[in-house]
């Protein structure tokens, strides 16, 4: 009987465990608080770090593609309540001549996504900071 609790209680963790790891690290937003009005500049110069190219859709969303080795990488970014998030759109492997190896490497593809809310996240910061300093600079 006892058997059984443990069992029980052990695969309820690991389903819970299996439910927080499906949040990926590239999608926390990055908040900007109401320091940025324009948040434009900041995405442009943050998608150079890592060669990726800022577009915008017609609804005038930012969005951003990495061409790296044959691989293309689409993304969105989603800016509400006073903060940037990264939604990853598509993936696509080009000239991919085997069936098995057309996926893009999970791995490599969390990494450029890191890097690039990383990035965000710097520029925010400086932008930030240089807008802080201009208001202090302001009141003397």
């Amino acid at each position: 009987m006892m058997n059984r609790y443990a069992l029980i209680y052990l695969l309820t963790l690991l389903t819970f465990s299996a439910h927080t790891s499906e949040v990926n690290r590239y999608e926390q937003p990055v908040p900007y608080v109401n320091y940025i009005t324009n948040i434009e500049p900041v995405l442009q110069k943050a998608v150079q770090y890592y060669n990726w190219q800022l577009k915008t859709d017609e609804q005038g969303h930012f969005l951003a593609e990495l061409l790296y080795k044959d691989n293309r990488i689409n993304i969105a970014f989603i800016d509400e309540n006073n903060s940037i998030a990264i939604k990853l759109l598509s993936t696509k492997k080009e000239n991919c001549k085997k069936k098995k190896r057309c996926k893009v490497d999970e791995d490599d593809l969390q990494k450029w996504l890191v890097n690039l809310r990383r990035a965000v996240g710097v520029e925010v910061t400086i932008a930030i900071k240089k807008q802080a300093m201009k208001a202090y600079l302001a009141t003397e």
